[in-house]
């Protein structure tokens, strides 16, 4: 089984990264972790062309902090 993370910053990645070593010990499970600047940078790489596509382009407005 391979498993694929997307995380919203480094620390993120670092911390996941890890835990899931200490969790998937012994099984025969692969992963990545992918980060991300933030939710906007994770949604705008996911989503390209958001302004006209993506059902997450509502989530936010450019510059400000998703919650």
């Amino acid at each position: 089984m391979h498993i694929e993370f997307l995380v919203e910053e480094m620390s993120a990645q670092v911390a996941l990264q890890n835990i899931l070593a200490k969790i998937f010990f012994g099984y025969h499970i692969t992963f990545d972790i992918h980060p991300y600047q933030g939710k906007l940078d994770l949604i705008n790489k996911l989503c390209p062309l958001s302004f006209v596509i993506c059902p997450l382009s509502f989530v936010g407005e450019t510059g400000s902090r998703l919650r």
